[in-house]
């Protein structure tokens, strides 16, 4: 039972890791996009899609450093559900009002078809994030409720690399042996033969 949530803990706290990871280049990408939307942000649009992504790039940090910690969950889980609220928010708004949100995008470059594609994509990647985030959050409610962070599986990984250290050592010991046993039947054959002055073979003593 131990090694099967050792195995669990290790499945879960890695799923974890990699789903706000995901969640750190989302935020990263979609700060990117404002930019080739406005090469200078100056409008609303553009600072509110900045801040969503500084706010789930540290939401996936956190949550990295969640999946190995217990202290930063109450953190991560804040900033999980603000990103959540605020990435749906978003979504909704590029998805369901997309000629408002084009008109309050300043982009002297792009005509207003080439700026409805990149709020599309935008609108793509806030959907997507947020099921990292609602999974990331999910998974951190399990991990801590379960205890699946618990140091006792440290040791039990410890004392696997104790047991196979053993067996080497006693692997060792046995090839030690056997390459002394030669050597200690010759040496017990030459003090047998100083002592009665009869000749005795080595193999004697070694088939004993």
């Amino acid at each position: 039972m131990e090694r099967w949530r050792y195995h669990c803990g290790l499945l879960t706290t890695g799923l974890a890791r990699v789903l706000n990871l995901l969640v750190v280049a989302g935020g990263a990408a979609a700060i990117v996009m404002v930019f080739v939307l406005e090469h200078k942000p100056r409008s609303a649009v553009a600072f509110g899609f900045i801040g969503l992504g500084i706010v789930a790039i540290i939401s996936g940090i956190t949550g990295v450093c969640a999946a190995s910690r217990t202290s930063c969950f109450i953190c991560h889980l804040l900033l999980a559900l603000l990103s959540a609220a605020g990435l749906a928010t978003s979504a909704l708004c590029i998805f369901l009002r997309m000629d408002e949100v084009t008109t309050r995008v300043h982009s002297r470059k792009m005509s207003g078809e080439n700026v409805k594609d990149i709020l599309r994509i935008e609108g793509g990647v806030f959907a997507g994030m947020l099921v990292l985030v609602v999974t990331g959050i999910a998974l951190s409610i399990i991990i801590n409720c379960c205890d699946l962070l618990n140091y006792k599986y440290e040791d039990l990984e410890m004392g696997d690399r104790r047991r196979a250290d053993m067996q080497k050592i006693r692997q060792d010991a046995k090839r030690s042996v056997a390459r002394a046993a030669p050597v200690k039947s010759a040496a017990l054959a030459e003090k047998m033969r100083e002592k009665y002055g009869k000749f005795v073979t080595a193999d004697e003593f070694s088939s004993k």
